[in-house]
């Protein structure tokens, strides 16, 4: 999360060197934050999480789609992202912060603290809903270069930011007004039924998906205060590969895929 604190805070949201989707990364990684990309500021307010060890709080924040440098001790790979952590904020530092993990954001976000559902298979639902938003309004990040284009707009990038963390806090029960997060406004007069509709959206579609996903983690644990390292999200260039059978059914012939695909467990 990215809070108001004089000048200002808004930390680098996710990764880029590709790393299989299974693959996690220790130490090897750092995540410089390197400003934002587009998007807007937001009055939000969020009930205290026993789990994360946070408290609650309100104030005013940035909504928005950020960038940062991934490092993996030799090349530098530029990504947007969006933050995926309502429970910490950083201040700005030239200092890079060290990557814990990087992970498929659906498997990763399943188990994190900030991930308030009731049980791991809601905790899924809700990380497969944020996994939708990421897919769908981020360009695909990696390379010696930002993206050319954020591919949305300052609306777009306001709403999914909001959305990401009402979904974490709140899961299907959308609503910007009330909850474990809540928003009064923001900059872009954006309303809140809007966003509930975006933050709607994504859990309808969650199940679709098309390209992979990051999650990069760089808190190592709870941190019992609200300020600490938090996570952040990215997309790569790559869709998700079709299984293997579906490959092979191509060899063998048009007649025989109907079948492969109605006996293929999706």
């Amino acid at each position: 999360m990215n809070r108001f604190t004089g000048r200002l805070l808004l930390t680098g949201l996710s990764a880029a060197v590709l790393v299989a989707a299974t693959t996690s990364a220790r130490a090897s990684y750092t995540l410089t934050y390197t400003g934002t990309v587009i998007g807007g500021t937001a009055t939000i307010a969020r009930t205290a999480n026993g789990a994360a060890g946070t408290g609650a709080w309100s104030g005013g924040v940035y909504a928005t789609m950020d960038k940062g440098i991934l490092n993996d001790g030799s090349t530098d790979s530029y990504v947007y992202m969006y933050c995926v952590d309502i429970d910490h904020w950083s201040e700005p530092s030239s200092n890079p912060t060290e990557v814990n993990e990087l992970l498929d954001v659906a498997d990763g976000l399943q188990f994190q603290d900030y991930n308030r559902g009731v049980d791991a298979a809601d905790k899924l639902e809700r990380a497969k809903a944020v996994r939708y938003l990421i897919d769908n309004y981020l360009p695909a990040s990696g390379g010696g270069a930002y993206p050319i284009s954020p591919g949305v707009s300052a609306v777009e990038a306001l709403k999914t930011q909001l959305a990401i963390w009402e979904i974490l806090a709140d899961g299907s029960s959308i609503s910007m007004a009330a909850g474990n997060f809540t928003s009064s406004g923001n900059n872009l007069g954006v309303s809140l039924a809007d966003i509930n509709t975006w933050a709607t959206t994504a859990w309808t579609n969650r199940n679709t998906v098309v390209y992979q996903s990051y999650l990069i983690r760089t808190e190592p644990g709870t941190v019992p205060a609200s300020s600490g390292p938090q996570d952040y999200a990215f997309r790569d260039a790559s869709p998700i590969p079709e299984p293997a059978f579906f490959q092979m059914a191509g060899l063998l012939g048009l007649g025989v895929l109907p079948l492969l695909r109605r006996r293929a467990r999706r």
